[in-house]
């Protein structure tokens, strides 16, 4: 049986727990935090992915986001957003996904399979 079932198709954002981590998930969550910018570490520096030839440190993104170790920005002079990372909820989550400056969604259609790639530095 599959582990996810009787979803309409669509686009949807899948948030996940790991294995050994335990959270209460709320129905909704708040995502538009990681949408937004803030000023960036090297401000001279335009249209470039910053953190990729030295991994950053996890670090708190707003008060309810932690970027976890390996995320990388994308750096627009003044300001930067996030732009690569994976994003804990909480102490101990939920998760999701960040891709290319946006929340990761995917086209479901009906019986789609889904494949996770977990990478780390």
């Amino acid at each position: 049986m599959p582990l996810l079932s009787r979803f309409e198709p669509g686009r949807w954002t899948i948030i996940y727990l790991p294995p050994g981590f335990k959270a209460a998930i709320p129905n909704e969550i708040d995502i538009s935090p990681l949408e937004a910018v803030e000023k960036s570490i090297l401000p001279l520096m335009v249209r470039v992915e910053l953190g990729t030839t030295q991994p950053y440190p996890s670090r708190p993104w707003g008060p309810q986001f932690t970027l976890l170790k390996g995320h990388t920005f994308w750096s627009m002079g003044a300001q930067m957003k996030i732009w690569n990372a994976t994003v804990r909820r909480g102490a101990q989550g939920p998760f999701l996904e960040v891709r290319r400056g946006g929340i990761w969604l995917q086209d479901m259609t009906d019986k789609t399979e889904i494949r996770f790639t977990a990478w780390t530095f």
